[in-house]
């Protein structure tokens, strides 16, 4: 309970209040107010009796206290309004016509001024303070997240056990690799070792942990002081084993001296690089259960909150060691806390960083043919020991992962597998292969299981296939249906149609509460018109926020009460220039009263989600209740309007006031989310990516154990599972260079491969050396120009190396000797170079709109082109270098022929369709940003502000087609030499690559941690090089992946 001290100013401004009201009433010549004035005493009297005693019980809760300033802030409000009231009367300023009327709005001040008030107060202690919670508080919410974790980890251990059969895994202890040099001493092993090590840091000794030891004794050693690692392979059982330590602790949890909390958190929530941990696992729990950040901040204090970290491979290398530097401080700052972190082997060596502050490392070895083959007699299926013995380099292999093991059996369920030899294959390939078809026959023999009358398997795995592509672009692990936003929706016709859709309900919507008002044709009319505008200007983009719950918030309350009030006291001085200073300023306050009282109702998230679409289901809840909650002062507001004006009718107020308090509720309270979540729901339905009934298709895939739900979240059985539904990554990035200082703006790749470019705003010129396996070190780096660098390019002979910078310079420098030449000519900042493809003509366009022409080898200028009135980004050259093509800021791409600088012809957008009118119009601003030529030198393809790339016909003019890509700035687009990938790159940190000429997305590359501002491809199409606006250049390489 909130410690409140007895408020000896609240009760001075509730009986000054009640004084007022008294002293107004007893002038002569007002009539309007027929209420005993005894009555205000007696009210005046129990106010003050309950302000009293409920702020003596809240202050005798506690040993401190403070004092709570709302309470008589408000009622100083009305008392002053009294005042201003009396004053006026008493000097006889305030004209006769309205002196009949002041009776009534004496009586409305003192209401305000004593029962506000007395509410803040009751709704203060009921509510408490959440910075400072009570013991019963701190109970409560320990009491729900153990509630939760219970249920959680006893849901995920029995999906994860798909026979209820535990195969006690090898861990082996790995110190090293959390640069501890002690190993544990040697002890008993399994007399059935493993054939081969997975980790090896430093060439330390290893040592396994006894036979059948849990992993809670490991954690509970003195020496590791509850700070422990658990690395492993892929389906090894890392996630396994951290579950069966949470299901320990959470038993120790429940012994009546023990206070702590073990809780899971998954590390690809983990979105800003700049939190904390600290502050990230407070905002986490704030998030999920509406616990006090500062609350959670005192568990960690007192190292009551003992954080379960798994995931720490899905944040990315670059992520990965930001996210160990953070541990590390998290654990520094707090001595006391205990953790536990799961992290696969493999990325986990390759990352730069290792932890330091945890106290030992374990590593879940692979299954033993002892233990394959023990495991399956158990289940009584010896038969397909056979079988996965003969095939070593494919089932035996998968066999090894506890995962895989688990699923064979159901996979094959009639005990005969055909095996097919590796030898003709490369192993890795072979193995990929291998697994691939058991995933596809265990999802087979799921879904022929108990098959669903409505939900054919081809349409189960396409949608389970968009979930999954879905969470590895984001980088998350669960999917929440109350979470889902408009950026799911990948097609520029869908997202336009989210604007129109949103805006033609909320304007239907707005049009019947309205027409209630002002006639129902009028009203529907004007609603329809005003939604389809917004709808089309603004749209309904912004992220969809539910209003969950509803519950008193005193700062919420606080801070849309001033605005409000102040809002309606500016709107009643002016409507009342109009319309009548008192009936107006009345109106427009208790408007205002009625904003704080919403902004102060509406909740954050819900506790705890035990239901699928909870959050949506509860803001529709939360929509009635406030509609339930406005209507009355609505009706109040209205009747007093009339009353001052002599209408006693109460129709009009009762009508009225429902429309008013419908607006409320739905734009105001929960109603507005609910409606943009149907529709986002309809549309991605409409596009196939969603089954129309998508919380019945997500338990029917929870029932046939292709997903698991705890409450209303879902994640897939395993990674594994999900990354075989989204498909394999077809690149993987293999080098990442931090040396820029500023914001990486262009890279460039020789035409050889060897040697990377890269341009920034750090003012400096970088060249890197690329190797075949895709590591890359720093040859050189040119300083000397003097402001930010736009652009690179390499000559043909990859000799040369051109650079435009802000200077308004280009620079020639000779990659060998390092010597620089300056072009200089332009009068604003250089965008954007070109070279042709014999290495003899150069084009610079410039921010001033100019593109110039050089002489390459003499270093001279051939011929200057006002060409735009905008500046020029984007320029490219025809093979045979005859044709210059050029892109600019003003929405235009001309053609020019290099020879004479005559314009040949300007493309513009072929708008054949009404949509496409729309999204010009409305949506994209169409400025070019780059553009590029397929090698037979007649198609060209341009990128734009908007969210699509164009391809054109050089020779007609005319636009071919349109391939979305999903970004609302497009900066870039670049293809591969051989035409088969378009890569498109632009915010987000993201480079979505599509496969052309059919433009089916094939894969999102998102390691970038800030909006990708540039992408190169090798002429052997084997390596992207991108740049960021993070600072860092990215290499990539290409994995060839199984069929």
């Amino acid at each position: 309970m909130q410690k409140i001290k007895v408020s000896l100013p609240s009760i001075s401004v509730t009986a000054l209040n009640a004084l007022m009201c008294w002293g107004i009433n007893q002038f002569p010549g007002k009539s309007d107010l027929n209420v005993d004035l005894n009555i205000v005493l007696v009210v005046t009297i129990i106010s003050i009796i309950l302000i009293g005693v409920v702020s003596s019980q809240s202050s005798n809760s506690s040993s401190s206290a403070e004092t709570n300033n709302l309470p008589w802030l408000v009622g100083l409000l009305p008392m002053i309004g009294s005042f201003v009231l009396f004053g006026l009367l008493k000097s006889s300023y305030l004209p006769t016509k309205l002196i009949q009327y002041v009776g009534i709005a004496s009586l409305f001040l003192f209401v305000a001024g004593t029962i506000l008030p007395v509410f803040i107060i009751f709704f203060d202690a009921w509510r408490g303070n959440q910075s400072t919670p009570s013991e019963k508080v701190v109970k409560d919410s320990r009491r729900v997240l153990l509630k939760e974790m219970e249920r959680e980890v006893a849901k995920r251990l029995k999906d994860n056990l798909h026979d209820q059969t535990r195969i006690d895994l090898i861990k082996e202890d790995q110190p090293q690799a959390v640069n501890r040099t002690e190993p544990l001493k040697k002890q008993s092993k399994l007399q059935d070792k493993p054939r081969f090590n997975l980790l090896s840091f430093f060439g330390k000794p290893k040592t396994e942990v006894p036979e059948n030891e849990k992993v809670i004794n490991i954690f509970k050693r003195p020496d590791i002081d509850g700070r422990l690692l658990i690395l492993g392979e892929p389906g090894s059982g890392k996630t396994t084993t951290l579950l069966e330590l949470a299901e320990e602790l959470l038993a120790e949890a429940k012994q009546p001296e023990n206070k702590t909390i073990p809780f899971l958190f998954e590390l690809s929530n983990w979105k800003d690089d700049k939190l904390s941990i600290a502050d990230w696992l407070a905002a986490d729990l704030k998030n999920r259960f509406n616990i006090s950040e500062n609350e959670t901040k005192n568990w960690l204090e007192a190292g009551q909150l003992l954080p379960l970290l798994d995931g720490l491979d899905e944040l990315g290398l670059v992520r990965q060691t930001q996210c160990i530097t953070k541990i590390d401080q998290c654990l520094q700052e707090y001595p006391d806390l205990q953790v536990a972190v799961c992290c696969r082997v493999q990325e986990y060596q390759t990352g730069e960083s290792k932890l330091q502050k945890l106290g030992w490392a374990i590593c879940i070895q692979p299954l033993t043919d002892a233990q394959i083959e023990n495991y399956l007699k158990e289940l009584q299926r010896a038969d397909l020991w056979s079988s996965v013995k003969s095939d070593p380099e494919g089932l035996l292999t998968l066999a090894r992962v506890p995962l895989l093991l688990h699923l064979i059996p159901i996979a094959y369920p009639e005990g005969s597998l055909q095996v097919n030899s590796g030898r003709q294959r490369p192993n890795q390939q072979y193995l990929e292969e291998s697994r691939n078809q058991l995933f596809a026959a265990y999802i087979d023999k799921k879904l022929k299981e108990k098959p669903h009358s409505r939900y054919s398997d081809k349409d189960t795995k396409r949608w389970l296939q968009w979930l999954a592509r879905k969470l590895r672009e984001r980088k998350e692990t669960e999917f929440l249906l109350e979470k889902m936003q408009p950026d799911l929706l990948e097609s520029p016709k869908y997202k336009l149609l989210y604007r129109l859709i949103g805006g033609l309900i909320f304007g239907l919507i707005g049009g019947l509460i309205f027409g209630l008002i002002v006639g129902l044709i009028g009203g529907l009319i004007g609603g329809l018109i005003f939604g389809l505008i917004v709808g089309l200007i603004f749209g309904l983009e912004q992220k969809i926020e539910p209003a969950e719950t509803i519950s008193w918030n005193t700062q919420k309350f606080t801070k849309n009460l001033i605005g409000g009030l102040i809002g309606g006291l500016i709107v009643g001085l002016i409507g009342g220039l109009i319309f009548g200073l008192i009936r107006n300023l009345m109106i427009w306050l208790i408007f205002g009263l009625m904003i704080g009282l919403i902004g102060g109702l509406i909740g954050d998230e819900i506790r705890v989600r035990n239901q699928p679409n909870q959050g949506i289901i509860e803001s529709a809840k939360s929509a009635v209740f406030l509609s339930l909650v406005t209507f009355p002062f609505t009706v109040l507001l209205l009747s007093l309007s009339n009353l001052i004006r002599f209408q006693i009718a109460w129709s009009l107020p009762l009508i009225t006031g429902f429309s008013y308090a419908l607006f409320f509720g739905i734009l105001l309270g929960g109603g507005r989310a609910v409606i943009e979540h149907y529709t986002l729901r309809f549309l991605l339905w409409r596009s196939g990516a969603i089954a129309l009934n998508y919380v019945d298709f997500l338990s029917y895939a929870a029932e046939r154990r292709l997903i698991q739900q705890v409450g209303g979240r879902y994640r897939f059985i395993h990674d594994l599972l999900r990354e075989h539904l989204a498909g394999g990554q077809p690149w993987r990035c293999t080098s990442t260079l931090t040396d820029h200082a500023d914001i990486v703006i262009d890279v460039a790749l020789s035409p050889d491969g060897k040697t990377i470019a890269s341009a920034s705003y750090d003012k400096t010129v970088k060249l890197w050396r690329l190797s075949a396996d895709g590591q890359a070190s720093l040859i050189r780096t040119y300083t000397e120009h003097a402001a930010p660098v736009g652009c690179v390019a390499f000559t043909p002979d990859s000799q040369t190396l051109v650079s435009g910078s802000d200077d308004s310079t280009l620079k020639i420098w000779d990659i060998k000797t390092g010597k620089c030449d300056t072009l200089p000519g332009h009068s604003d900042k250089v965008w954007c170079v070109a070279i042709t493809a014999d290495g003899t003509d150069l084009a610079s366009g410039s921010r001033d709109g100019v593109v110039k022409i050089w002489d390459l080898p003499k270093r001279q200028l051939i011929r200057s082109i006002s060409a735009h009135s905008l500046g020029v980004p984007g320029l490219a050259f025809t093979p045979d270098g005859q044709i210059l093509v050029s892109g600019s800021s003003d929405r235009s791409i001309k053609v020019w022929e290099t020879a004479t600088g005559q314009l040949l012809q300007t493309l513009a957008p072929n708008l054949t369709k009404l949509w496409q009118w729309f999204i010009i119009r409305f949506w994209y601003s169409s400025a070019v940003y780059s553009i590029a030529i397929n090698p037979n030198g007649k198609t060209l393809v341009s990128s734009s502000a908007g969210e699509a790339v164009e391809f054109w016909d050089l020779d007609t003019g005319k636009r071919l087609r349109t391939l979305p890509v999903h970004f609302k700035r497009q900066w870039q687009v670049a293809l591969s030499p051989d035409w088969q990938i378009i890569a498109g790159i632009g915010e987000n940190g993201a480079m979505r690559l599509h496969h052309f000429p059919a433009g089916k997305l094939s894969c999102v590359l998102n390691e970038h941690s800030a909006d990708v501002t540039s992408i190169a491809f090798s002429q052997d199409g084997q390596f992207i090089v991108s740049g960021s606006e993070d600072k860092t250049i990215k290499i990539w390489q290409r994995v060839p992946l199984p069929n």
